[in-house]
């Protein structure tokens, strides 16, 4: 029988050493893991490696200080925003962003957002903002414009499209919508988009979205066909599609959907 070859580990012994490294790690630190798919496993030697690269991280995370991000990246030179023209803040955007990539840190947005805009955040917010004092190689920070300045419309936006795409797909998921109202709103539609068995978009267009606080409505001109089964016929759907969403803990939530031309309206 063959041995197995000095100071390399068999599968299943630093399987077991990485569960005991998980209950560590838990302990210690508090960090919590995913259940693996039986089927899928992870190699054990990807497994351990990634189980490095976490306790490292932890570690340096535990004993790190704060510091701001200025001071992070070396604090180097830059130019006040009002001082560039239109043609020079590409140009700066681009050298800062450089500067901070250089040091893992990236900083992007989630919607279309001119350069000016993105450079006074990073020259006058970042810049001052604090982050631990925690450099790993190829450990990136990733800042999100939009998470300090959300763009609540592109997000309602966004998140109606996609709901109607999926929806009209008949591929329907109830995460859109809150716990509250999870269950009227998929009892309805799914009755709705089970009595056919294709949708096609003819338009959809924005016309209105109108936010007060947490709570927002969405107006769309929505024009639709639908098939029925065994029959070769269409019924067009035509009007306006309202939709109202509440915003909890950050994100927007639907909680009512109006549809032309049905009950719901």
């Amino acid at each position: 029988m063959r041995k197995p070859t000095k100071g390399v580990q068999v599968p299943e012994q630093l399987r077991m050493e990485n569960e005991i490294r998980k209950l560590k790690l838990q302990l210690e630190f508090g960090v919590g893991f995913h259940s693996i798919d039986p089927e899928c496993p992870i190699p054990p030697h990807i497994e351990k490696i990634f189980l490095d690269n976490m306790e490292q991280f932890e570690k340096a995370h535990q004993a790190a200080k704060p510091v701001k991000v200025y001071d992070f990246i070396g604090n180097p030179q830059y130019r006040k925003a009002e001082a560039l023209s239109e043609s020079e803040i590409s140009y700066e955007l681009k050298r800062v962003k450089d500067i901070l990539e250089k040091n893992w840190i990236s900083c992007d947005s989630v919607y279309d957002t001119d350069d000016r805009s993105i450079y006074k955040f990073i020259t006058e917010e970042l810049f001052f903002h604090e982050i631990d004092d925690v450099r790993i190689p190829g450990l990136v920070l990733h800042i999100i414009y939009e998470e300090f300045h959300p763009n609540h419309e592109c997000e309602i936006e966004e998140k109606c499209r996609t709901f109607f795409n999926v929806f009209l797909e008949k591929e329907f998921d109830t995460i859109f919508f809150d716990e509250e109202h999870e269950q009227e709103n998929q009892d309805y539609l799914s009755d709705f988009r089970n009595s056919f068995v294709r949708f096609d978009i003819i338009e959809f267009q924005q016309e209105s979205i109108t936010i007060k606080e947490d709570k927002a409505e969405a107006v769309f001109k929505l024009d639709f066909s639908a098939s029925l089964e065994g029959f070769g016929c269409k019924q067009e759907f035509s009007g306006y599609a309202r939709i109202h969403l509440n915003c909890q803990y950050e994100w927007w939530h639907i909680t009512r959907i109006c549809l032309p031309g049905t009950k719901s309206e």
